[in-house]
């Protein structure tokens, strides 16, 4: 949308809730994202295309499952600010996932520091 839209609303920034943790813990929802994601790489690579996975939410959970399942460039945005702060939280727990999970070269794998509006808008 552009600046200016009735239908664009403002991206209120991260915030973090006991809500968001228990979705993030949840081995059922965790184990459904995985598996799609893993089908929908899979069968783009059946093809002998490259596979090129952006994921555009916090804590990259999508792009991890994604460069575990094999795809070519993983690319995750994470919030570039959250209300009163730089954004730290978000990039620091995207990060240790990230790397707690071996999807550490940086040619594969990418962390975006972006507002999820402005890539949106892109």
């Amino acid at each position: 949308a552009e600046q200016g839209d009735s239908d664009a609303r403002p991206w209120t920034g991260y915030r973090p809730s006991p809500f968001r943790a228990r979705q993030l813990a949840c081995p059922i929802r965790t184990a459904a994202y995985t598996d799609a994601v893993a089908r929908a790489v899979h069968s783009v690579k059946s093809t002998g295309d490259p596979t090129t996975v952006l994921d555009v939410s916090d804590f990259s959970l999508c792009a991890i499952a994604a460069a575990r399942a094999g795809a070519d460039h993983v690319a995750s945005v994470e919030a570039a600010h959250d209300r009163g702060s730089d954004g730290g939280t978000a990039l620091l727990a995207a990060t240790v996932a990230q790397l707690g999970n071996a999807c550490d070269d940086p040619d594969a794998f990418r962390i975006l520091r972006a507002r999820p509006d402005a890539v949106a808008a892109a």
